[in-house]
């Protein structure tokens, strides 16, 4: 029985595990925004934290 697979390559997959490759590169969130974010869960962390910490 013949085999005419390459065990001594990369193995081949479906699909590639990130598609950020794929995306408009317009489609970018401002930097902005993402400070906007940071803070906000930030701030988020440590309520939840202190809430948890009450109880």
């Amino acid at each position: 029985m013949s085999d005419n697979r390459d065990d001594d390559g990369p193995a081949q997959y479906a699909s590639p595990p990130c598609f950020m490759h794929e995306l408009d590169p317009a489609y970018q969130m401002p930097l902005s925004d993402w400070t906007d974010v940071r803070r906000w869960r930030k701030a988020e962390r440590e309520r939840l934290i202190g809430a948890r910490l009450s109880n």
